[in-house]
């Protein structure tokens, strides 16, 4: 799933959340919870095996050919980022902090590929693929990108209350 909409969820969650704590764990957890759901994703060759993907080679950027995936990351988090502040001006370290939570497993997952010896990182990323749902048993479309809309659609409702 792109990372706005996790963001968004977070933001959304934290919103209701009795308190800080339990809400940022649930935060956390709508990551996994989403990454169920078929989705769409601007990077499918990170599913596969092996050092396929851009973002899993040692992290050297050169050039603007080297920084289109990290700036594809960085426009999909602004976005989401964006919105939240824009639906909640009055809770911005707290949203911001949610939104953070409900990203982190893919930051985790990204620093398992930048550090593949670290034993944390490797038990979390088989972690994640486990719970992750593959494009070969959910296709993007016809229920992936419609349902990516919709989750964002639904978090940005929900922040608008």
């Amino acid at each position: 799933m792109l990372l706005a909409p996790h963001f968004l969820v977070g933001a959304a969650i934290i919103t209701y959340a009795p308190n800080l704590p339990l809400g940022l764990a649930l935060a956390f957890v709508s990551h996994y919870a989403l990454d169920r759901m078929p989705h769409w994703h601007y990077f499918p060759d990170a599913d596969k095996a092996g050092p396929v993907h851009p973002l899993k080679k040692p992290l050297r950027v050169s050039g603007l050919k080297g920084a289109v995936p990290l700036l594809r990351v960085a426009a999909d988090i602004a976005f989401g980022v964006a919105l939240a502040l824009a639906m909640q001006p009055s809770n911005r370290l707290v949203v911001l902090l949610a939104g953070f939570f409900a990203m982190l497993p893919d930051g985790l997952l990204f620093l398992s590929w930048q550090l593949p010896k670290n034993r944390a990182l490797t038990w979390h990323q088989s972690l994640h693929g486990a719970l992750h749902i593959t494009p070969r048993n959910a296709p993007a479309w016809p229920l992936g990108i419609p349902l990516q809309l919709a989750t964002l659609a639904f978090a940005l409702a929900l922040l608008a209350r």
